[in-house]
């Protein structure tokens, strides 16, 4: 952002969140906001359903955490590729939240989560 009108360490580049620093504390909030809610879900199943094991538990919130950490990568590879290219900001968060979407998609078309708990399954077994 050299030469522009605000540079990458300016406080209104700060604020809107495109600062490196404030773009990694939002993926570290966001990846243990992700670990708590998928721990807390996949313990309730724990608790209460009869034939949901401790695997099933590690699958399910390790699964939902490299599910995050992919769209992470590729949401950042995405913006950083369209802006260097000249596009806008609205349109890299645009094609942000289709990686997004299509990550999401994709994961519940192969259905990973079983697939990861079977693996687990059969290395224990």
């Amino acid at each position: 952002m050299n030469g522009k009108k605000y540079s990458i360490n300016s406080p209104k580049v700060q604020q809107v969140g495109l600062s490196p620093k404030a773009r990694a504390n939002g993926f570290k909030g966001a990846s243990v906001l992700t670990f708590v809610v998928s721990a807390a879900i996949a313990t309730t199943d724990l608790v209460f359903k009869d034939d949901y094991h401790l695997v099933d538990w590690f699958g399910n919130v390790g699964a939902d955490m490299f599910k995050a950490l992919l769209q992470f990568g590729a949401g950042e590879a995405v913006l950083f590729i369209v802006l260097s290219f000249g596009g806008t900001i609205v349109f890299g968060l645009i094609a942000v939240a289709v990686v997004y979407g299509t990550i999401e998609w994709l994961w519940g078309d192969y259905k990973v989560n079983d697939e990861i708990i079977k693996g687990l399954e059969s290395v224990i077994n």
